[in-house]
């Protein structure tokens, strides 16, 4: 592994290109600037110039700067659920959507709220697909999608809002098909996999664990077979299902998402900071 003063310089460096590479949808995301609507292909005109609301902190430990919202897009075990920030409408910033994959003993688009508000009040759309059987099918995909092409509706507030580049995420099974998801579509450009893993993720992408999820070893693969910058975090005395509301991950994979869809120096910094751990891992590793 690279010292953390290398790895750090890598990391943000990488951080101060322009918005416009990012909407590029082949270049990592770790190459996005500051994100203001309108630029490059992932919002139209009617977006102003007005900067997002980004949190000093860069951990994540609290909630954003944004209240947050949901609708249902569409209902049962095939709809989607939406959580985003509030006034969303009114806003001159654009957004990045995360499209979210539940596990196999979820359905619906309520069942893991400590991800979903977290990432929404720092100022993401999360789109969550109800299925329980993310790995399926590009579930996690057509759900991401569905919530992008919002971004071209008069009548929606999403409208003009949405970056073209996204993130995609999952839980256990939901992380499997994250894995293999975000190899598929070259807008989909980070990924963050909590409690499972497969294949080789060609993307930044954060791997989370605990101690006693029986699926452990399986994420640690992942991060192993990794290409691109990767993080791998290991919850001390978490286990499968306590990984549905660890704070801790949740407040990791919030950070990830800002390195990695927002350009957020600061949250790039911390998780390049191995003297920044706590004492929630019992394990932490960055390439």
């Amino acid at each position: 592994m690279r010292s953390t003063n290398l790895m750090l310089i890598g990391w943000l460096a990488a951080c101060s290109s322009s918005p416009e590479d990012m909407d590029a949808g082949t270049a990592s995301a770790m190459d996005a600037g500051p994100l203001e609507a309108g630029g490059g292909d992932a919002a139209n005109d009617s977006g102003g110039d007005e900067p997002c609301l980004v949190a000093d902190d860069g951990a994540s430990t609290g909630s954003g700067l944004y209240a947050v919202e949901s609708m249902e897009l569409a209902p049962g075990r095939d709809g989607a659920s939406v959580y985003y920030p509030a006034g969303i409408a009114e806003s001159g910033c654009a957004f990045a959507v995360i499209g979210w994959g539940n596990g196999t003993s979820s359905m619906g688009g309520d069942a893991y709220p400590a991800y979903f508000e977290r990432l929404a009040s720092h100022g993401f759309v999360v789109a969550v697909a109800h299925t329980n059987f993310a790995a399926a099918g590009p579930v996690i995909l057509d759900t991401a999608a569905l919530v992008l092409a919002l971004n071209d509706d008069p009548e929606s507030p999403f409208f003009g809002k949405l970056r073209r580049a996204y993130g995609v995420m999952g839980k256990s099974q939901g992380a499997i098909a994250a894995a293999r998801d975000v190899n598929l579509d070259p807008d989909a450009v980070a990924a963050v996999m909590v409690a499972g893993s497969m294949g080789t993720v060609t993307r930044p992408a954060l791997f989370a664990t605990g101690t006693t999820d029986f699926l452990q070893g399986q994420t640690l693969g992942g991060y192993e077979a990794a290409t691109e910058a990767a993080v791998y975090a290991e919850a001390t005395d978490v286990d499968h299902l306590g990984l549905d509301e660890s704070v801790p991950v949740a407040q990791l994979a919030t950070s990830f998402m800002r390195c990695h869809l927002q350009g957020d120096a600061g949250a790039c910094a911390y998780l390049a900071c191995e003297e920044c751990r706590v004492e929630a891992w019992s394990a932490y590793q960055v390439k």
